[in-house]
């Protein structure tokens, strides 16, 4: 350490690092003077106990005797413990021992030889994470597999069972008319399911309502879609004399769905629940012949606005006409159902005729034709 002559500061080297002032060469010189003759001095000193520690030796072995150990002369036992020369300690854990507890040790460690509890698994964070991705997708997949599959069944199942489309449940012909077999066939000019009779008549089942979309061809007014179907009087050269329950399902994705229905009046017979919970049908036209309205014949039809009767129509059973069933009595059979009277069904007909004192008698209303 040198101090500057000019600015006084203390500094370390051969230049002033304050002032950038050298130092003089004689104070240099002296310096490198005085470093030789401690070095000298050293080396002596040096020379002086490796003699005299090789005397001692030499001295010793000549009379037998061991020399004494440095860690002895010292107090210290020549015994290790752990590997190391310890000053008068006993022995001591190692850091390998099981009962070693370090109180500076992470939390979480024991003495018992027990896992880092506070340490996350990196490996189950990355499972537990993959899993909370992995099972919404096989979920979602599943879900959607379960509406493909249910899709192409129901599909596959109206495909298969072409002749069960539209035409609701067929209740049975009138006595007169047996049915030769639950088969059915479908006219591809009226669209209309029907059987063959042992009697050589026909018995109209139902409506395609499909297949008549899928020919649609006529105008859609403001997404409402009208279907006519007109059954037939004869079908494959034989009379239509009778019907089954008419309950036409719907085939549109979206829109409104109106049908309209005529009997022929070969048809003599309307029997009782013929035209029960058909929504979609908003009128309905029976042609000159027809004869009888048996009770609950149109019933809980909510979209019926219209009913044309003709005069041949001389017998019109209770509620046979303009009524909802009320209450749970929808299950029961006709003539223990309760009613209310439909507000939006209008029937057609002649003055004085059957159908006009069947309005007045129910309350209900009527117009003229």
């Amino acid at each position: 350490m040198h101090r500057c002559p000019d600015c006084g500061e203390r500094f370390e080297g051969n230049i002033c690092t304050f002032c950038g002032r050298p130092i003089p060469q004689e104070e240099l010189e002296q310096e490198k003077a005085v470093q030789e003759k401690s070095d000298e001095q050293e080396n002596i000193n040096n020379s002086e106990e490796v003699s005299k520690s090789t005397v001692e030796n030499t001295a010793l072995n000549s009379a037998g005797v061991q020399p004494v150990n440095e860690y002895a002369q010292n107090g210290y036992s020549t015994q290790s413990v752990n590997n190391y020369a310890q000053k008068n300690y006993n022995s001591q854990h190692s850091y390998g021992n099981l009962n070693y507890n370090n109180s500076a040790m992470p939390s979480g460690y024991t003495n018992q030889n027990q896992p880092f509890s506070d340490v996350v698994n990196t490996r189950e964070k990355k499972k537990s994470k993959t899993a909370r991705i992995v099972v919404p997708v096989v979920v979602s997949v599943l879900i959607i597999s379960l509406c493909v599959i249910g899709y192409i069944v129901i599909m596959n199942v109206i495909k298969n069972n072409k002749f069960n489309k539209g035409i609701g449940e067929f209740t049975g012909a009138d006595d007169s008319a047996a049915v030769s077999s639950v088969s059915m066939d479908l006219d591809e000019n009226s669209y209309c399911f029907y059987t063959e009779n042992d009697d050589g008549t026909v018995t109209v089942t139902g409506i395609d309502t499909v297949d008549y979309y899928n020919d649609f061809k006529d105008e859609v007014v403001d997404d409402t879609y009208n279907f006519y179907f007109n059954i037939p009087s004869e079908i494959n050269g034989k009379t239509v004399t009778a019907i089954g329950k008419i309950n036409p399902t719907n085939p549109l994705s979206s829109g409104t769905l109106h049908i309209y229905i005529t009997v022929p009046g070969t048809v003599k017979t309307i029997q009782s629940d013929t035209f029960k919970l058909s929504e979609h049908v908003r009128e309905i036209t029976f042609e000159d012949g027809v004869e009888t309205l048996e009770p609950d014949a149109i019933v809980d039809c909510y979209s019926l606005e219209r009913v044309n009767i003709p005069e041949s129509v001389t017998v019109i059973g209770e509620h046979a006409v303009g009524f909802f069933i009320a209450g749970d009595t929808f299950s029961e059979p006709v003539g223990k159902r309760e009613y209310t009277r439909s507000p939006l069904t209008h029937i057609y007909a002649k003055e004085g005729s059957a159908a006009d004192r069947y309005a007045k008698d129910n309350d209900l209303y009527i117009e003229y034709n």
